[in-house]
């Protein structure tokens, strides 16, 4: 069962200069993919 971890959001605020992703894992299973959470929220 492969896990892929998808960036669903990328935010860029303007100070600090930070990259701020919100990870979404997504996982293969023998029906098709399955995503686990919207990491926002």
């Amino acid at each position: 069962m492969p896990i892929h971890i998808l960036n669903c959001a990328s935010m860029t605020p303007r100070f600090p200069r930070w990259e701020i992703g919100a990870p979404c894992p997504l996982i293969e299973t023998a029906r098709g993919l399955a995503p686990v959470g919207s990491g926002l929220g």
